[in-house]
């Protein structure tokens, strides 16, 4: 049994069957059936998640645009740098709170706070900062955001060695 999965799902479909009707009306519906179970089979067999992906993607293409990514030096009682913090933050107007939540429900990660008209999403554990530089490694940022990406990650990395 063939599985399909979200709006992708529906497409892939559409594309398979409009294939297929294309091919039998040729007179090959052998030709046809093939083609339709190797667009298909790898997409539906393949246990990914569609919905997840695209949220991934578009969560990496909207970070490009609203997100920063901070290396916050911490003293000791003698003012000398003992350490840093690492957080990722993505602010927006108290109208767009949705979709910070929505954003922090997707990745399980972060919180979400108010203050005046301003709402922000924050990751600064470093499980949740591990779980980012996975995305943003699989998925690469576009813009000179990545470069701040990388000066974030392996700053991170540095400090967690």
């Amino acid at each position: 049994m063939i599985r399909i999965i979200g709006v992708f799902g529906a497409l892939i479909l559409g594309v398979a069957i409009n294939i297929y009707f294309l091919c039998a009306s040729e007179g090959s519906e052998f030709l046809a059936s093939c083609l339709c179970l190797s667009i298909l089979v790898p997409v539906a067999s393949s246990g990914i998640n569609i919905e997840k992906v695209q949220f991934i993607q578009w969560f990496v293409g909207f970070s490009d645009g609203e997100s920063s990514f901070s290396i916050v030096p911490k003293k000791d009682d003698k003012g000398k740098i003992n350490r840093f913090t690492f957080m990722f933050s993505i602010g927006l107007h108290q109208d767009d709170i949705d979709v910070l939540y929505t954003i922090q429900k997707s990745l399980g990660i972060g919180t979400v706070r108010k203050s005046n008209n301003e709402c922000k999403f924050t990751v600064n554990d470093i499980k949740g900062i591990q779980k980012l530089i996975a995305i943003f490694d699989k998925y690469s940022l576009n813009t000179t955001k990545y470069l701040d990406y990388i000066d974030f990650k392996e700053a991170f990395n540095l400090e967690m060695a």
